[in-house]
């Protein structure tokens, strides 16, 4: 089984520490996110693609030493940008179905086995974070809304996505939906086909971003607490 890891970003929310280093590379108590991503794997995936854009030969070279190695292809992201730009550059090699991941975001072993229990699926978790959306499901459990928090959301917390998708290629077929600032997003173009591509959501609770200086000294937290 495929897995596609998103690690085209700049990261600039991550400050100077990106400034020479891409986002995926950035080490969390001596080890790299990738490498936190990679052990993160089921057993069930043997083929990995990471897609690469911001400093990317850095990524390349370290696939390129990895002990699995023979398993790792790297591919540059194309002309479209966004989540959706970096999946669909990967689109001519994965099979059905295939795990989506951000390369900047680490889940547990446990939650990605879960994930991969289902056909189609879209990661979930519940937390007090700002900027994200509030993730709603239907009483099937699939994907419904996804829409701004409320006040009291923001502050009690609410189902936000996790970055983590099981997709098969009949996704590429999806009309693309763009956001404000010009990107193309995957949660979007799944939400934009609801009825016609429908997608579980599943709760995902062990998920750890690594999106901004707060995020690395949380992970670092909840890893040393491990």
């Amino acid at each position: 089984m495929h897995a596609v890891i998103l690690a085209a970003g700049k990261g600039t929310r991550l400050a100077s520490l990106t400034d020479e280093t891409p986002k995926s590379l950035i080490s969390i108590l001596g080890k790299p996110v990738l490498e936190r991503i990679f052990e993160s794997l089921p057993a069930t995936i043997t083929e990995i693609i990471v897609v690469t854009k911001y400093k990317e030969e850095q990524i390349h070279a370290y696939c390129k030493n990895h002990p699995r190695a023979s398993d790792i292809v790297c591919i540059s992201q194309g002309e479209m940008s966004g989540t959706l730009g970096a999946l669909v550059s990967a689109a001519t090699l994965v099979s059905s179905p295939f795990l989506v991941i951000n390369g900047d975001d680490i889940h547990s072993q446990k939650d990605l086995s879960r994930l991969l229990e289902h056909p189609r699926a879209f990661g979930v978790t519940h937390r007090k974070s700002h900027g994200y959306h509030a993730i709603e499901k239907n009483t099937d459990g699939y994907l419904e809304n996804m829409r701004p928090q409320t006040t009291t959301e923001e502050t009690a917390g609410v189902f936000i996505a996790t970055g983590a998708y099981i997709l098969d290629v009949d996704f590429f077929a999806l009309p693309p939906k763009q956001l404000k600032n010009g990107e193309y997003g995957i949660p979007h173009t799944l939400l934009g086909s609801k009825e016609t591509y429908p997608v579980r959501i599943i709760d995902m609770p062990d998920w750890m971003p690594v999106n901004t200086p707060e995020d690395l000294k949380d992970a670092e937290r909840t890893i040393t607490s491990q």
